[in-house]
C-alpha cells in the first residue's frame, strides 16, 4: 500500500495543523462540487501530504449526493461516533455535505483537547464520554456541549494548554 502522508497529529506546529484542516475543508468542498459526500471524516482520514498540505483519504464510505437525496430513508451511519455529526448520530437526517464539515470540526476539537496528553493523565477532558455508550447518548452529550452557553466551560476549558492560542479559531 502506498503511504500518502503522515498522520494529522504529526503536525510540526499550529500553523501546519490549521493549514491541514483548511486543506481538508477544501477537499470536502471539492468532493461536493463533483457531487460526493465523504461520509466518514475522522482523525484517521486526514493526513499531512509530503509538502505540508492536508489530504482527505479513505473514500470507502463516500456516497453520491444524488443517491442520498433520492433515497430519503437512507440513514446508514458510518464512521466513528466521536467524529460523527449530531443529527447523523440521532439517525434523524439524511447525510449532507454539512455533516462532513461538522465532523471536521470535531476532529479539530479532539486534537486540541487530546494531543500531547498521555493515556495515564488524570486531567482527561470530559470529551472522553464521546467514545462510550450508544450513538444516541453520544449525540445528546455533544448537543449539550455544543450549546452556546456551555461550549466555553465544557469544550474550550478541555483544550490542552498547548492549544490555548487556537481557541479563537473555534
Amino acid at each position: 500500500m502506498l503511504t500518502v502522508g503522515k498522520r494529522i497529529t504529526d503536525f510540526a506546529n499550529h500553523h501546519e495543523l490549521l493549514t491541514v484542516l483548511r486543506d481538508a475543508l477544501g477537499g470536502l468542498q471539492q468532493l461536493t462540487v463533483i457531487g460526493i459526500c465523504h461520509h466518514n471524516v475522522s482523525i484517521n482520514n486526514i493526513v499531512i501530504g509530503p509538502t505540508g498540505y492536508g489530504v482527505i483519504i479513505d473514500l470507502d464510505y463516500a456516497v453520491f449526493i444524488k443517491d442520498l437525496q433520492s433515497n430519503a430513508k437512507h440513514h446508514h451511519r458510518t464512521g466513528t461516533g466521536l467524529f460523527m455529526a449530531i443529527h447523523i448520530l440521532l439517525g434523524d437526517k439524511v447525510y449532507m455535505h454539512s455533516h462532513d464539515i461538522e465532523s471536521l470540526f470535531y476532529v479539530f476539537i479532539w486534537i486540541c483537547c487530546y494531543y500531547g496528553r498521555t493515556t495515564v493523565s488524570h486531567d482527561r477532558p470530559n470529551l472522553d464520554e464521546w467514545t462510550r455508550g450508544s450513538l444516541h447518548g453520544i449525540a445528546m452529550l455533544k448537543a449539550g456541549m455544543m450549546n452556546a452557553q456551555l461550549f466555553e466551560t465544557s469544550v474550550l476549558a478541555a483544550f490542552h494548554p498547548k492549544f490555548d492560542d487556537l481557541k479563537e479559531f473555534v
